[in-house]
């Protein structure tokens, strides 16, 4: 997909309303970001989208991911639509 100019490859964790518009929380796996490259740090790809700027969307093959430190617990969404059923996932 692209988002703001960026090619991105992501795993949504979660879908929702922003002040009455789609939002999408997801893990950025690939691609590139407004800073340029991805974090090192896994724990620095979350990326927060509203629905209706994302471009060309289409689902790839591949390992879904997440990090560490995921948390449904975010202010990127008011209400919240459907989230993934996330396991405990060990720390760094």
């Amino acid at each position: 997909m692209r988002y703001h100019g960026h090619e991105r490859v992501i795993c949504p964790h979660a879908l929702g309303w922003k002040n009455g518009r789609a939002k999408v929380l997801s893990y950025q796996k690939a691609g590139t970001t407004s800073e340029g490259g991805l974090p090192a740090d896994p724990r620095q790809r979350w990326r927060s989208m509203f629905v209706d700027e994302v471009e060309g969307p289409e689902a790839v093959d591949g390992c879904w991911e997440t990090a560490p430190n995921a948390s449904m617990s975010s202010n990127c969404i008011d209400e919240l639509a459907v989230a993934v059923d996330l396991p405990a996932i060990p720390g760094p």
